[in-house]
């Protein structure tokens, strides 16, 4: 049996081909990892896609957007030594 977490993208950029969204995108806030809300997005999503976002191993502020004031996406990233960074989403 397959079983399908939901929708995931590992992506890379280097720092040349990065490009900012531009006006009129959501705002993105920065909280840490353990931050109340944080732990609520992970909780509505459940066991398995927390598990698979990881959120709690990003070494990185975990960057948010809000719909009516509550966190509906997250993303961060890990600092390995000797390794540039990994994105956690």
């Amino acid at each position: 049996m397959t079983r399908v977490l939901g929708p995931a993208a590992l992506a890379y950029v280097s720092l040349e081909g990065f490009r900012p969204v531009g006006a009129g995108a959501l705002p993105v806030e920065r909280l840490s990892a353990a931050h109340p809300d944080v732990r609520k997005l992970e909780q509505a999503a459940g066991p398995g896609d927390a598990g698979e976002a990881a959120l709690e191993e990003v070494t990185s502020p975990v960057f948010v957007v809000r719909e009516r004031g509550q966190v509906v996406a997250g993303a961060g990233y890990r600092v390995r030594p000797g390794r540039p960074p990994t994105s956690v989403c």
